[in-house]
């Protein structure tokens, strides 16, 4: 047995390490995707929209320009996290899909829920099912403009529960919907 891995290991170096050091190389590269330096509508200046992502297990399609992602799966878009079990990402739209538990986190919260989903244009995650967001508080800043906010009153983080809540994590604003409890 010894022997033959090593003429089938002999076989590779010839023919295909070649195309295993492509695959690699495919690897590694497809596990970042890139956007596109966009202008930002409120200063003028250009930024890079990433998203990041990794996972146990990825396959992208080219034709429906898709990556489903599983296992241990993480996108990473600005300061914000969104953790599933599988995922669909969405190349054209610039979206992501999970159709189970998800979990969106960055320095002001931590929100779950039974699916969701995430679209990064327009920097918005939509959680459904049993929704909780635990809403943490912030720490002390001078700009008295702030202090009137709900966010800046809180003084212990906060728990909100609900059927559906979309979070717009730029603005930092939550629209929960349902039953809502905090």
């Amino acid at each position: 047995v010894g022997r033959m891995n090593a003429v089938h290991f002999s076989a590779l170096k010839k023919g295909t390490m070649a195309w295993i050091a492509g695959a690699l190389a495919l690897v590694v590269v497809g596990s970042v995707v890139v956007g596109q330096t966009k202008p930002d509508p409120d200063t003028g200046e250009k930024k890079s929209d990433i998203v990041t992502y990794h996972a146990d297990y990825w396959k992208a399609s080219e034709t429906t320009k898709t990556v489903l992602l599983k296992g241990n799966v993480r996108l990473q878009h600005e300061e914000t996290v969104l953790t599933s079990d599988e995922l669909v990402y969405n190349k054209a739209s610039d979206t992501a899909t999970s159709p189970g538990k998800l979990r969106i986190t960055n320095a002001e919260c931590e929100i779950t829920g039974d699916k969701g989903s995430a679209d990064f244009n327009k920097k918005t995650g939509t959680l459904e099912g049993k929704v909780v967001m635990v809403v943490k508080p912030r720490e002390e800043k001078t700009d008295k403009s702030d202090k009137e906010s709900v966010g800046a009153k809180l003084k212990k983080p906060t728990t909100i529960n609900c059927p559906k809540l979309e979070y717009q994590y730029k603005a930092k604003i939550a629209t929960a919907t349902g039953g809502v409890d905090f």
